[in-house]
């Protein structure tokens, strides 16, 4: 767990707020949210005096916190003038922690580790990003992983394909969780659509609107 990732997001949030009270908009709302996010991270984070009975005990509010911050985020982009990029990038990273509170726990042996059933896509799907990296770059362009750039030259070449096509064509190793992170992230920017469901679930290229029209 960093706590520097859990202040710098916080940062960020504040950057986004500022701009929002510009607008009229619940800008307040949110940092009063984001500050009592931290607060409890911060708490989960610290070695001591905090046991970790007491993290856990502070868990289920920590995740109520993320969703009333995450609630906020998408009450607000709507008519805003912010750069919409920006609420993409804080939306991806507020995804990321509950996962991370997962991993931390089930490290301390206080929770049981969720084992991913085959070809379910149930879990919470992000970008592969390094924490802190998205709010790095607020307002900035979002770049293709060269596992993402692999991924769509390989649809290039085939009309649709499953996670595990892509997965055996990689070089590298990577799980389906993971895949499917970068398969999300592809399609919010637009370079992939899904199709079908479960097991049935496939990718293809999303064609442009100079495709779609000839």
């Amino acid at each position: 767990m960093d706590r520097n990732y859990f202040i710098k997001l916080v940062f960020g949030t504040h950057k986004v707020a500022d701009l929002l009270v510009k607008e009229g908009k619940q800008g307040g709302q949110l940092k009063t949210a984001a500050n009592s996010l931290l607060s409890d991270l911060l708490l989960i984070c610290e070695e001591n005096p905090v046991t970790l009975e007491q993290k856990k005990n502070i868990l289920p509010r920590t995740l109520r916190g993320i969703g009333q911050v995450q609630n906020i985020l998408n009450q607000v982009k709507d008519g805003s003038k912010v750069n919409p990029q920006n609420f993409a990038i804080l939306e991806q990273e507020y995804k990321k922690i509950p996962d991370m509170l997962v991993e931390f726990f089930v490290s301390q042996n206080l929770l049981n580790s969720v084992k991913e059933e085959e070809g379910e896509d149930t879990l919470q799907k992000v970008p592969e990003t390094r924490p802190g990296q998205g709010v790095d770059n607020l307002a900035g362009p979002r770049k293709l992983s060269l596992r993402q750039e692999k991924i769509l030259e390989f649809l290039k070449g085939k009309e649709k394909a499953q996670v595990w096509e892509l997965q055996k064509m990689l070089p590298e190793p990577v799980t389906k969780r993971t895949l499917r992170r970068d398969m999300d992230d592809l399609m919010h920017k637009g370079r992939v659509e899904r199709q079908g469901e479960w097991n049935g679930v496939v990718y293809k290229l999303r064609q442009s609107k100079e495709e779609l029209a000839n």
